[in-house]
């Protein structure tokens, strides 16, 4: 007969799909993790790039317990955050917002697309039955190594009840949030954050390196670089299932469990010439062990892990970046 007598397993992962590019080059969260630290849940930064540190294991079940162990980490500069806006929600349904009184500075740097509404007042919003208060924070490109003025928005939610969470944003509606123990609590060193962000784009590709098929063997008909077969003759449909050639990359991704190991500004580390494809940062910097997705400059929304647990704040002995 005409067909294998073996079984291979199915090349690329059905769990990705649409492979189309993302709608915003802005990350997006769908559910948010709580812990009642009272702050904001989420931290937006831009990515600088990779290096590698020596730290001592302190964790006693691991096999290099008490040994000096390399880490490769992915370097983020968080800017100053602007509040422009406070909304409430019940139920995941957006009841009221109030927006804060911009300067003409700020409104030109926001893009085009974000225009500042008026809104209510704080003292109507109160008066509203809600169950979640957010947030809409414009980042501060200016103030880092990228060389672009135009912020992103991005809308994060507060880590409090919903009473006091509406008081915090009443306090910050306005003004700048850096990265310190006030505005961002549960980002410290030890936690355990996802990152989300857009992948680095390849544009078109074919299925071999899209999906990851096997060569077909040398002397194939017609092609090598694509599957065996799209599908029976009847139907004559090709099945969704099979790879076929299209975008790869620019994807929208999380990247569980990712761990803070360490935070610090700018100013402490000396950056030599820059980073490469970035710049010099000169605001607050965090870094998180591994590789996150996108490349150099690209904006990273950092929250809590959804399934990570913390750890000890890792004992530094050598950076590679400072």
């Amino acid at each position: 007969m005409g067909h294998r007598s073996r079984h291979a397993p199915h090349r690329g992962s059905l769990a990705y799909r649409p492979r189309k590019r993302a709608r915003s080059i802005v990350p997006w969260v769908r559910t948010w993790v709580f812990s009642s630290s009272g702050g904001l849940a989420g931290l937006p930064a831009y990515k600088v790039g990779m290096g590698h540190l020596v730290y001592t294991e302190s964790y006693k079940a691991s096999p290099n317990f008490g040994r000096d162990v390399s880490l490769p980490y992915t370097l983020l500069e968080v800017p100053p955050l602007t509040v422009l806006a406070v909304r409430v929600y019940s139920s995941g349904k957006c009841l009221g917002e109030s927006w804060a009184k911009l300067d003409e500075p700020t409104t030109k740097k926001l893009a085009r697309r974000t225009k500042p509404g008026k809104g209510s007042s704080i003292e109507d919003i109160r008066k509203l039955s809600f169950d979640e208060v957010r947030v809409l924070v414009s980042t501060n490109p200016d103030q880092t190594g990228i060389g672009k003025k135009t912020p992103e928005v991005v809308e994060i939610p507060i880590d409090a009840e919903p009473s006091k969470a509406l008081d915090l944003a009443a306090a910050w509606l306005g003004k700048t949030l850096k990265l310190d123990a006030d505005a961002f609590p549960a980002f410290k060193p030890g936690a355990a954050v996802d990152a989300v962000a857009i992948s680095k784009g390849k544009g078109m590709a074919g299925p071999i390196a899209r999906f990851g098929m096997k060569l077909l063997p040398h002397k194939s008909r017609k092609t090598k670089r694509g599957p065996g077969a799209t599908g029976p003759q009847r139907p004559g449909v090709v099945p969704a299932t099979v790879g076929r050639p299209g975008q790869m990359g620019f994807h929208h991704r999380v990247d569980h469990n990712k761990k803070i190991v360490l935070i610090a500004d700018a100013s402490k580390f000396k950056f030599e010439g820059g980073m490469k494809h970035y710049g010099v940062p000169r605001s607050s910097l965090i870094g998180v062990s591994g590789s996150v997705p996108g490349p150099a400059k690209r904006l990273v929304l950092l929250r809590l892990s959804i399934k990570g647990k913390p750890i000890e704040p890792p004992s530094i002995a050598y950076n590679s970046i400072s």
